[in-house]
């Protein structure tokens, strides 16, 4: 796991390191603050990994307990999607929300920034692998969970890949133009084990990739 996570962070590092190379032979004052910007969002981003890994950490080896704060999934999901949009202008999303749900069946319990990454997670894989159509994200609820339903129309998982689908660096076919090394889909599916969760992979209707969240609604 050490060996894959050291890849993970070696790429942005050394992005990192060639923008940094660049900053000190640029001129101009203009491009100097936007590769300064560039920096201070890249650092960020890895700081932000790097909690995580101590969150998970400390949960799995009981150090601490989770927090238990209400989160409410709709708000982390349009956060997230608000996120995605800031950094590519042609994400676009189809949603579709069971407008039966109210306050208390959009609510779970948990740590509301390991739950932030799981869906984060989630959707970035959706707008990275579509092909033409928007990916799709259904929420609803039934026998005391709700369901994050995201879909989208990208090269289908074969069966052999999908038993492989949560383990640490594994990467399918359909990724092999995407930038990464296969650790998201493993810290999103410890994040929704710790919350006593479900995590599922499928292909339905129309050919499509489909991952459905499932989390505990808050007692």
């Amino acid at each position: 796991f050490i060996n894959h996570l050291s890849h993970e962070l070696k790429t942005p590092l050394a992005i990192m390191m060639t923008n940094v190379e660049r900053s000190l032979i640029e001129d101009e004052n203009e491009k100097l603050k936007s590769s300064m910007q560039f920096q201070k969002n890249a650092i960020m981003e890895l700081s932000h990994i790097m909690n995580i890994m101590l969150d998970i950490s400390r949960m799995e080896n009981k150090l601490t307990t989770a927090d238990s704060e209400s989160i409410r999934i709709d708000e982390i999901i349009f956060e997230c999607v608000d996120e995605i949009i800031i950094l590519n202008t042609n994400a676009y999303f189809d949603f579709n929300i069971d407008n039966t749900l109210d306050e208390i069946t959009l609510t779970i319990a948990g740590n509301s920034r390991m739950i932030k990454l799981a869906v984060m997670n989630l959707i970035k894989n959706a707008v990275n692998f579509s092909s033409k159509e928007n990916p799709s994200i259904e929420i609803s609820a039934s026998n005391n969970k709700v369901h994050i339903k995201i879909s989208n129309d990208g090269n289908l998982l074969e069966d052999d890949e999908q038993l492989l689908l949560f383990r640490q660096s594994f990467r399918g076919k359909n990724s092999l133009a995407v930038k990464g090394f296969g650790l998201g889909l493993v810290f999103t599916h410890r994040i929704v084990n710790m919350h006593k969760g479900n995590l599922d992979y499928s292909v339905i209707e129309g050919n499509k990739n489909c991952f459905i969240l499932s989390l505990p609604i808050a007692s």
